[in-house]
C-alpha cells in the first residue's frame, strides 16, 4: 500500500487563521509636572502609621526595613507582641529606630 498523494496531505491541514495585529490605544498627552512638584507634594498616606492612621510613621523595623508605626504605636507594639505591623516579623529592643526625615 503506498502513502497518500502529497496533495491529499496539504488538504487534510486545516488554514491558519490570519493573524491581526495587537489594536493600538489612542495616545494622549500628560502634562508635564513642574520641576521639584514631586518634593513640594509628598503623599502623606504613605507615610502615616499603619496603625492608628493619625501619626506619621517615623519608627522603621530594622529587620524587615518597614518604616510603619508612629512613636506611640511603636511603645505599644514593643509592650505587647513586638511583631512588625505589616508582615509580623519578630523586633528586637534594639532593632527598632527613629528615622529623622526633613
Amino acid at each position: 500500500m503506498s502513502p497518500p498523494p502529497i496533495s491529499h496531505r496539504r488538504a487534510s491541514v486545516p488554514p491558519r487563521p490570519e493573524v491581526l495585529p495587537p489594536p493600538t490605544a489612542p495616545r494622549t498627552r500628560i502634562p508635564p509636572r513642574p520641576r521639584g512638584a514631586i518634593a513640594e507634594t509628598p503623599d502623606l498616606g504613605a507615610r502615616l502609621c499603619v496603625i492608628c492612621q493619625d501619626e506619621e510613621a517615623i519608627m522603621a523595623v530594622v529587620d524587615c526595613g518597614h518604616m510603619a508605626m508612629c512613636k506611640r504605636c511603636s511603645e505599644v507594639v514593643m509592650s505587647t507582641s513586638r511583631l512588625c505591623p505589616l508582615c509580623r516579623t519578630r523586633i528586637a529592643d534594639s532593632r527598632l529606630i527613629r528615622i529623622f526625615t526633613p
